[in-house]
């Protein structure tokens, strides 16, 4: 009995690490309409497209080609939307990435950069939130 429970628990852990890898290996497109930073890269408003390689890096490339990396960290289940979504963290005029969720509710964080705790700093409360939806 041990041993069919084991298995089928197993079983239920690749199943649901497939079912996570499935969604965020689906690429999503946004048009965010402002400048922008992620990690430390600073990056033009644009359509971007945004993936998530198998072992959780961030991969984002604008339609002019450049690009930026970053990892990613687990971040709390979002309810199901009909669109997936770029959420930013603004302080003054400087907007960093800080969450990607996809339509189905996944989620994925940024942490914050030297940068980012920096210039936060400047900006005592909480920051303002951008959201670019994708399409």
């Amino acid at each position: 009995m041990k041993r069919v429970s084991a298995t089928l628990f197993v079983l239920i852990v690749i199943l649901a690490m497939a079912s996570t890898a499935s969604a965020q290996s689906t690429p999503m497109r946004a048009n965010i309409p402002f400048d922008f930073t992620v990690g430390d890269r600073h990056l033009d408003k644009g359509d971007y497209r945004v993936r998530v390689t198998t072992l959780g890096v961030l991969q984002l490339q604008s339609s002019n080609g450049s690009a930026a990396f970053s990892l990613l960290q687990a971040a709390p289940q979002e309810n199901p939307q009909t669109r997936g979504a770029l959420v930013f963290r603004r302080y003054g005029d400087a907007n960093f990435l800080s969450k990607i969720v996809w339509a189905d509710g996944l989620a994925r964080e940024l942490p914050k950069t030297r940068g980012e705790i920096e210039i936060a700093r400047k900006y005592p409360g909480a920051p303002a939130i951008e959201t670019a939806t994708a399409r």
